[in-house]
């Protein structure tokens, strides 16, 4: 970490030698090396002799922000921010407090400032250029890159820096006339440019098929790629031919596109898009009989045709020394494609999806890969249970009789490990294990748990603790079948053996994250929640993993009433997505220097996705409860925290529209015949969605009561503002109360407690408080002799809910009360 802030740091330090610049070298070297206290100090003392430098400053608030007191730092840098400071040293370091303080719309107003007073700087045009690129501002984008291309007309870059401007102002939401944008960035890309260098080449080419491709003019792009303009395209030859196969598959010439996915495959024959674009062209010509438009194209338009150069190409692959999975899968699925369309009425097609499928588990069977490859295949050709004849192929296939026999002890490799797993895994898939009885089933698993006890400490004792064993699958079947007795008994002792058994398994193999997040599933779903932190300690969750396993850990711990390690996960997911919008903004900026125009749309789109993320959304406001829980313990903390609180209760800063489901799901192995299908996904997203509403409509009413207690004037119409927001409560509660119920299969994904809340009445019990609130308020506010009794009979209601969480009673009842 040092190093890396060391190269951002030391190219600031200025050339000159005057006494100012000489004080200031210890603060550099302070922040190059970590040593933040030191650079504060060191600041604050060349302050004292010159509290008018901007740049000592700078420095100051720097190492301030590094020490974690950005709300300290903030003031400091906008006190130097207006004075509009010129001077490089000082951009720059204002440059790095921004971006580390996530203030980014502040560089691009501070560049404004420099350039107003240097216009013809180009270093201080290209850091406004970028300051906009990290904001998404793309007009001013474009307007900063023609002066940039006015100012060094011979520098070609800044010239594509606007075409791409424009290509991306045409692709907003809100853009008005896109297609007249993209015209004009079709017009410009196409104007020839003289003195380009390899990458300038590479850059222009890219970006006119982009353009050509938005409008949707393939056959324009296709011969870019096709004619001179498409040798300059640095790209590997495969990926180049693959592009073109994908347009012509656009302008609907088939018979070109399978003509070039089959040279592909004869050129690189284990690359599986290859095979799956081949199959799909082939079948769209037969459903539309399409006729091939030259007997000179080598296409293969007949089911008969494919057959053969699929068969042809296995039997070649069958033949090598070291024989590849695709052409092989490839049959598997042609056959199987062929079988669903014919209804399953076809006996050819099944006996040869039947020949396929034994000699890959002959030929694949101890690849790890091999299970996930085939499970689709013995799904559609056992679609209503097991069958011993064929399993006993199957297993003679892979090359061992029986998966509970005893001589499994006796293997000696590896393979042959993953291929006894590779029978129990099949085993499992086809529901044979159903007919087990509850002794047959635990017996089972006790015998797959000696195996991995036997081989981890024979087999594979010498594999390094940091590697994932191959044995490991023994214990998590083992489990599995564990928890299959427990959900038809019910007995508690099944959860505890499992327990047992994982805990032991996790000591020898802790490098493997499946049984870490059997463990963490288990104990969440009993109420257990202290040995779950370490667990995800030593999967290593981090980066992009918060925000796509986030969800089976973070809101079980405050469900389980650990509020601080809850409130450490989510310091860690918003430090994530913070740093993350930062990277993203460097890796654009990458792209435009080096002319990688196509990585553009990319980065910009990952970087709404991760904005944009249901689990980001959760942690802010999950996060801002956690604050007022452990301020709560007088009414004064807990004021103080919601005024510091980042979004104000008049604005739903949540853009509802336009969340996103990250989600890793299912993160764990499963071998059930029950998938987690796209349904249960959508289930379970709205789920999410209606718990964070819940959660915001939550906080902003909190937040509005305070305001209100203490008549802040910031916000007008603060008694109307929580009238409203209570009747969005209701309205709400009366959706959460009518939501659907739908099991999900199990270790797939955790549920919120919001339907849990709602039946213990909880929901209900907020809502009475508010409706409280506003009786109270409406009540101070106009206190009307006639409005008395109304109000009495309300607040009596209201407190009623509060305190027994019970429907009101009669309201004679309350009368004699």
């Amino acid at each position: 970490m040092a190093s890396r802030r060391k190269n951002h740091v030391q190219k600031l330090i200025p050339d000159s030698s005057n006494v100012l610049e000489r004080k200031l070298r210890p603060i550099y070297d302070c922040l190059d090396y970590g040593n933040y206290k030191k650079a504060l100090q060191e600041s604050e003392k060349v302050l004292k002799k010159h509290p008018a430098s901007n740049t000592a400053k700078s420095l100051k608030a720097l190492a301030m922000i590094r020490l974690g007191r950005i709300e300290e730092a903030l003031p400091i840098a906008e006190s130097v921010h207006s004075t509009k400071p010129s001077d490089e040293s000082t951009l720059q370091v204002l440059n790095i407090c921004y971006k580390e303080a996530n203030k980014l719309a502040l560089i691009a107003d501070m560049y404004e400032s420099a350039v107003e007073q240097c216009p013809d700087s180009e270093e201080y045009l290209s850091h406004l250029f970028m300051a906009h690129v990290r904001i998404d501002n793309y007009k001013r984008q474009q307007q900063i890159a023609v002066k940039l291309h006015k100012l060094k007309p011979d520098n070609n870059p800044y010239y594509y820096w606007s075409v791409m401007s424009l290509v991306l102002q045409a692709s907003e939401p809100d853009a008005k006339l896109p297609a007249m944008l993209l015209a004009l960035a079709e017009k410009m890309a196409k104007v020839s440019r003289k003195n380009l260098a390899a990458l300038e080449l590479n850059a222009e080419v890219t970006l006119l098929c982009l353009i050509l491709e938005k409008q949707n003019k393939y056959a324009e792009s296709l011969d870019v790629l096709r004619g001179e303009m498409g040798k300059n395209l640095m790209t590997d030859e495969i990926f180049k031919r693959t592009r073109i196969a994908e347009l012509l598959i656009l302008l609907g010439r088939l018979d070109e596109a399978n003509a070039f996915y089959k040279q592909l495959i004869l050129d690189r024959p284990d690359n599986w898009e290859f095979y799956t674009s081949y199959i799909s062209t082939c079948l769209k010509m037969v459903d539309s009989e399409f006729t091939p438009s030259s007997d000179s194209i080598d296409c293969d338009s007949t089911l008969d045709s494919a057959t053969e150069f699929l068969t042809k190409n296995s039997e070649t692959n069958s033949l090598v020394t070291k024989p590849q999975r695709a052409p092989l899968l490839a049959m598997l699925e042609f056959n199987a494609v062929l079988l669903e369309r014919s209804k399953g009425n076809s006996d050819g097609y099944r006996s040869r999806l039947v020949e396929y499928f034994l000699q890959y588990c002959e030929m694949f069977g101890s690849k790890q890969c091999c299970y996930k490859d085939l499970s689709k295949y013995l799904v559609l050709l056992l679609p209503s249970g097991g069958d011993e004849e064929f399993l006993g192929k199957v297993f003679r296939a892979i090359g061992l009789k029986d998966p509970s026999a005893e001589e499994a002890y006796h293997l000696t490799s590896t393979k042959d490990i993953q291929r006894h797993i590779l029978q129990h895994q099949l085993e499992r898939l086809s529901g044979n294990l159903n007919s087990l009885s509850e002794s047959e089933k635990v017996s089972r698993a006790q015998l797959l748990r000696s195996h991995f006890l036997c081989f981890s400490s024979t087999v594979e004792k010498d594999v390094l603790s940091t590697d994932v064993k191959t044995c490991d699958n023994y214990i998590i079947l083992a489990v599995h079948i564990l928890m299959d007795v427990y959900a038809s008994t019910g007995d508690d002792k099944y959860i505890l053996q499992s327990l047992a058994w994982l805990e032991q398994a996790i000591k020898i193999s802790p490098a493997t994250h499946q049984i870490s997040l059997l463990l963490v599933y288990i104990y969440t779903s009993i109420g257990v929640y202290g040995p779950v932190p370490q667990l995800i300690t030593d999967m290593e969750v981090k980066q992009i993993l918060y925000d796509s396993v986030g969800y089976l850990y973070s809101g079980q711990a405050m469900a389980h009433g650990h509020f601080s390690i809850a409130c450490q996960h989510y310091d860690q997911m918003l430090k994530f997505f913070n740093s993350s919008n930062r990277e993203i903004c460097d890796c654009l900026i990458q792209c435009y220097k080096f002319g990688t125009f196509s990585k553009v749309e990319e980065f910009g789109d990952y970087k709404r996705r991760a904005a944009n993320s249901v689990q980001y959304a959760i942690a802010v406001n999950e996060k801002q409860v956690l604050d007022m829980i452990f301020e709560s313990k007088s009414y004064d903390a807990l004021a103080c925290t919601v005024t510091y609180l980042p979004s104000v209760p008049e604005k739903d800063t949540i853009n509802w529209d336009q969340l996103r489901d990250n989600r890793d799901i299912p993160a764990s192995d499963s071998w059930d015949r029950e998938k987690f299908t796209d349904n249960h996904k959508l289930h379970t997203f709205n789920e999410q969605k209606h718990w964070l509403r819940y959660r915001n409509l939550s906080i902003r009413l909190i937040a509005t009561s305070v305001h209100l207690a203490a008549g802040s004037t910031d916000t007008p119409n603060l008694l109307d503002l929580l009238d409203t927001l209570a009747k969005d409560y209701h309205e709400q509660l009366s959706v959460w109360k009518e939501m659907e119920e739908v099991e999900v299969p199990r270790f797939t994904t955790i549920s919120t407690r919001l339907k849990q809340e709602v039946k213990a009445g909880l929901l209900d019990i907020f809502g009475s408080m508010i409706r409280l609130v506003v009786e109270v308020v409406a009540t101070c506010s106009n206190p009307a002799p006639e409005l008395r009794s109304h109000f009495r009979w309300h607040f009596l209601e209201a407190l009623s809910s509060c305190k027994t969480g019970c429907p009101t009673k009669e309201k004679e009842t309350w009368r004699t009360i």
